[in-house]
């Protein structure tokens, strides 16, 4: 009876040393995820607000790699007119779409950035628009960086475009 009663107490604090453990990594992986993805990405100069001509105009953008390790950002852009506020407070009832491009320093299109850690590396947004927009419209959009090492990580920021008539006084 009492081989039985110890195998029982090994058993349970091998159990209990094995939890532990496992529970030891995740917290671990958890801090070191946390502080391997951290980034931003921002208009230079924090000009978020531009206009443009039918021919497009052009964001001058930052992404900042402030985590631990060097990352590849996958670059998107999402419509948010719906749910963003137009700078001049205008209804967003009427808010036009654009067709964003991402350029790298040289203007080459791209989908993803490599940032070194602890690098700031400059981009570019080209908001193209449609033939036949409405002028004296905004646009929202959402640009957003996602690093390759953190799947449920991501930096973004807004930029707000008015497409304008270029033969309108203003």
């Amino acid at each position: 009876m009492k081989t039985t009663t110890n195998l029982k107490k090994i058993n349970q604090n091998f159990a209990s040393y094995l939890l532990r453990c496992i529970i030891l990594i995740f917290v671990l992986n958890t801090a070191t995820a946390l502080g391997q993805c951290n980034a931003e990405v921002k208009v230079e100069k924090d000009r978020n607000i531009r206009s443009t001509p039918q021919d497009g105009t052009y964001y001058a953008m930052l992404i900042s790699n402030n985590g631990t390790s060097n990352d590849v950002f996958r670059l998107s852009a999402v419509s948010v007119n719906t749910t963003c506020a137009n700078p001049d407070g205008s209804s967003t009832v009427k808010n036009v779409k654009l067709n964003p491009v991402f350029l790298d320093a040289n203007r080459n299109p791209i989908t993803e950035i490599s940032v070194g850690r602890g690098q700031t590396v400059p981009f570019f947004v080209r908001m193209l628009v449609p033939a036949n927009t409405e002028v004296n419209r905004w646009n929202c959009t959402q640009v957003v960086a996602k690093p390759t090492l953190c799947n449920s990580y991501q930096t973004s920021t807004i930029l707000h475009t008015l497409v304008i008539n270029p033969n309108e006084d203003n």
